[in-house]
């Protein structure tokens, strides 16, 4: 146990060794940083946006590999707002489609209901109605005979 308790203890004391290294790194970036907008103060004064494009007055105007990546990120940002304008143009189109499309429904289920009606009604008909065409003249000779035959009794 005390073997692992000192392994431990190594790899905290080389974590904190590494971290102190990072944050001299980044403390000698940050007096660098300092350094150029002192350099160029007025650079900074009249940014009125987070993401200034090329050519307004960066503080880092001079490198053109800087300029090239901002006019990129600016150019993708325009893309960006096309397709997304173009994907709630598509959505408003989508749903107005889909509310043609449910009247259309509803539409076509009236009339299913009305050709059902129109179909039990002419059902009920047929069922009251009196025999067809063809029927009664092949029952006519039998029903004259049963008349004839009938009536002298």
């Amino acid at each position: 146990m005390s073997g692992q308790l000192a392994a431990d203890l190594d790899a905290l004391r080389e974590r904190e060794m590494n971290l102190r290294d990072y944050e001299s790194r980044l403390r000698n970036w940050q007096s660098q940083l300092d350094a150029a907008l002192v350099k160029q103060p007025s650079a900074t004064a009249g940014s009125g946006s987070p993401f200034p494009r090329a050519g307004s007055g960066s503080p880092f105007a001079s490198d053109t590999s800087l300029e090239a990546a901002w006019e990129k990120f600016h150019r993708a940002h325009a893309l960006l707002e096309a397709e997304q304008h173009q994907m709630r143009d598509d959505r408003i189109v989508l749903r107005e489609m889909e509310l043609a499309l449910k009247r259309r429904e509803a539409e076509l289920a009236q009339r299913e209901e009305i050709v059902a009606e129109r179909e039990r009604l002419l059902a009920e008909a047929l069922e009251r109605s009196p025999a067809s065409t063809v029927q009664r003249l092949t029952q006519a000779p039998f029903v004259a005979a049963k008349a004839i035959f009938s009536s002298r009794k």
